[in-house]
């Protein structure tokens, strides 16, 4: 599996290393495009999608050499759905009085799934390591999220003035709106990773090889 080298914390080298774990696991490419097709199911769509997303995180985190903890995979995968429905709530809420208080609570929440599949933290406690980790480094977070949407952005554009057959825009949605889940979610991985409230300094810690973390890690604490 994906054998990314030390990092020098950039933004650059997180979407490096992001595209290493996209490229180099066929399965994550598979479930993607499953997971944005799972929308089109009634009422039980968006509970799929969050779970694959959840199953995405745990292949990329295996990858990375990282292991879940503690509780099993089915309490992780209700505090995933639960944890999700209370940020969407949260960022709706927000955005609904005054926009900028949603895209700050979605923004600081990105890394809250990652929290619950790797660290097996409730929802709540995953919202709260979410905003801790992406203390200080928001701008980055920004970043490294423009230029992964920018990869899809242009064909999403395209698909939004050609006008196509049912079946055709069913299919153009699977494969644009599963790319951008798979890459999204490997990309959260790798920041939630990096974004370590442990580390002094955050990011930059993240190709400190001396440290004894796997693939160049912090090691846990």
């Amino acid at each position: 599996m994906s054998q990314a080298t030390a990092s020098d914390g950039s933004v650059r080298s997180i979407l490096a290393r992001t595209g290493t774990l996209v490229v180099e696991n066929p399965l994550a490419i598979v479930l993607g495009p499953v997971g944005a097709l799972a929308l089109f199911v009634p009422y039980v769509g968006p509970v799929i999608t969050v779970l694959l997303s959840g199953v995405l995180v745990e292949l990329f985190a295996r990858d990375l050499g990282e292991q879940s903890r503690d509780r099993s995979a089915a309490l992780r995968g209700v505090s995933l759905v639960v944890g999700s429905i209370v940020i969407g709530v949260i960022v709706a809420i927000g955005t609904a009085l005054f926009v900028v208080p949603g895209v700050y609570v979605a923004a600081t929440s990105a890394l809250a799934g990652p929290a619950i599949v790797i660290d097996s933290k409730g929802p709540l406690d995953g919202r709260s390591e979410s905003v801790a980790r992406t203390r200080g480094n928001k701008l980055r977070m920004l970043a490294v999220f423009a230029m992964t949407m920018a990869l899809v952005l242009p064909a999403g554009l395209v698909h939004a003035v050609v006008t196509v057959p049912l079946r055709a825009n069913i299919a153009l949605v699977g494969v644009f709106g599963g790319l951008m889940l798979t890459v999204t979610t490997a990309a959260t991985v790798v920041m939630y990773l990096a974004f370590s409230p442990a580390i002094e300094g955050g990011l930059g810690a993240l190709g400190d090889v001396s440290s004894g973390g796997p693939n160049g890690y912090p090691a846990k604490r």
